[in-house]
């Protein structure tokens, strides 16, 4: 503290608006109706194919996309990626966690989007072992 300065209070900011993340809400519950769906096939006790085996290893893939994250399309992964400031620290759902954090409100819209395209994505790629 400098005594030869005043201490202010921060200047206000404006009020975080209100976003929709139904589209995302929406892709975990299809998730999860689908895991559940796996899980019984699982529980049969019938060992799995050389290809549900390869998608099985290959799933994870769902959750990235060729364009990458806003500011870093080098990171291509939408349900966890290092934080733009936090170094190799995790973030999940960067694109939106980091849209809210840096206040750029259009482009959270956006990132909800991606962020449930992804994870329908794997949604549908559970749904496909299940139904093997």
């Amino acid at each position: 503290l400098d005594p030869t300065r005043n201490i202010v209070p921060p200047l206000k900011k404006a009020e975080v608006p209100y976003f929709n993340f139904a589209p995302l809400k929406n892709a975990l519950d299809e998730l999860k109706q689908a895991a559940a769906s796996y899980a019984d096939v699982v529980a049969s006790g019938l060992p799995a194919s050389e290809s549900e085996n390869r998608l099985l290893y290959t799933s994870e893939r769902e959750l990235t996309r060729d364009d990458g994250l806003p500011g870093r399309p080098w990171f291509t992964h939408h349900i966890y990626a290092p934080g733009f400031y936090t170094g190799y620290g995790v973030k999940t759902i960067p694109g939106v966690r980091e849209a809210i954090e840096e206040r750029q409100y259009k482009l959270v819209e956006d990132e909800i989007f991606v962020a449930a395209d992804v994870i329908s994505g794997m949604a549908a790629r559970v749904r496909e072992l299940a139904e093997r």
